[in-house]
């Protein structure tokens, strides 16, 4: 039997999941960041009272763009920047009320689309905030690894819980891979968004 993830909690801050293992040891990847592959948009019109972006060719929705996907727009004379979508229709997208959009027709926009997979237990994230992992309780027959952009930051035997919590520069673009060896076990993890981050060294075994 694979790995299992199991959302235990939602909020507007963070998410609780439980990672389950299976006898004999198994992994379960937590992917943070995925790019979207975008079609030709054509012109964008960007509608500042409206908060909306208007494509003429393509949809967004077949582009699989959701809420809580960011849209990052170069090209246009007044509207850069990265946008997090608050509502999807066809070709037009709603951006996040707090954003500001100016009234423009962009000929030679460019979009780049990225979604977290955590939206959907929650999570948006947008701009510069990240994903920290706040708290890790955990219950092994033997070990148990946390590994982040290709180092390990957490070694967990026994049971027990950490609320130190670990961030690092990269988060959102690399996954989180829970392994458990030797045996059934469980962790849970409590993810958290910040605004920035405060990079912690690794605990190391806990």
């Amino acid at each position: 039997m694979p790995a299992t993830l199991k959302v235990l909690s939602n909020n507007n801050i963070g998410t609780t999941i439980k990672i389950v293992g299976a006898a004999g040891g198994d992994a379960y990847t937590i992917p943070l960041k995925t790019t979207l592959s975008l079609t030709a948009t054509g012109n964008l019109t960007f509608d500042a009272s409206d908060k909306t972006i208007v494509r003429t060719t393509g949809s967004w929705a077949t582009d699989n763009v959701v809420v809580g996907t960011t849209l990052t727009v170069t090209g246009t004379t007044n509207n850069n920047g990265s946008f997090v979508v608050a509502g999807v229709d066809g070709a037009t997208i709603t951006v996040d009320s707090r954003q500001r959009l100016v009234d423009e027709v962009a000929a030679a926009a460019t979009v780049a689309a990225y979604t977290s997979p955590l939206a959907a237990y929650g999570q948006i994230i947008s701009g510069t905030q990240r994903v920290n992992i706040g708290r890790v309780n955990w219950s092994v027959a033997s070990t148990a690894t946390v590994v982040r952009n290709s180092v390990t930051v957490y070694q967990l035997a026994g049971s027990h819980e950490f609320n130190a919590g670990y961030g690092d520069d990269q988060q959102n673009d690399q996954s989180i891979v829970v392994t458990t060896v030797g045996g059934v076990g469980t962790v849970i993890l409590e993810l958290k968004k910040v605004d920035g981050y405060v990079p912690l060294n690794p605990p190391g075994i806990l």
